[in-house]
């Protein structure tokens, strides 16, 4: 989901460039608005079938809810839908206000859209960084590795003096 998220935020970036310069800031919203009524037929198609196949695995037993927080599970279903919770809103929170941070550092309006996609591409390089690296690692390790690694750059980042270009 998160690489996913990741992608997506390269491709707006890298697509949002050049709406801004031919039409303005408003064609991001209009071409985010209307490419997902265009889709809307062929994702109802998919979820219609996809409808059909779970209907036909009727017959097994589904898994409930209830049962990720029986048997000692639930502090750790709580933690991990906390910490899924947490990264979707710093990630969101950092994708959407990018644009205004990178303009704050001096970079002119159209110039912002290339910031989100540096922040998504460093997002879905770092993923698969990660998916490679979590067989021999382990979750937990690389997590751990990894959430450190973050908050020294985020120090680092923070006491530096950096121009526009180094921001980018």
């Amino acid at each position: 989901v998160v690489t996913g998220l990741s992608a997506g935020s390269v491709l707006g970036g890298m697509l949002g460039l050049p709406l801004i310069r031919s039409y303005g800031w408003p064609a991001i919203f209009w071409v985010g608005g209307i490419l997902p009524l265009l889709a809307l037929p062929g994702v109802s198609r998919m979820l219609a079938a996809q409808a059909g196949a779970c209907m036909a695995d009727a017959g097994r037993q589904q898994g409930k809810v209830a049962a990720l927080f029986r048997n000692g599970l639930g502090g750790r279903t709580t933690l991990l839908w906390l910490f899924a919770l947490l990264t979707f809103l710093n990630a969101y929170a950092l994708m959407f206000w990018t644009p205004t941070l990178l303009m704050d550092f001096g970079l002119r309006p159209e110039q912002a859209p290339l910031g989100t996609a540096a922040f998504g591409l460093g997002g879905l390089i770092g993923n698969l960084v990660m998916i490679a690296l979590v067989a021999g690692t382990g979750v937990r390790a690389l997590l751990f590795a990894a959430t450190s690694i973050a908050m020294v750059c985020v120090l680092v980042i923070s006491r530096a003096e950096l121009s526009s270009g180094a921001v980018l």
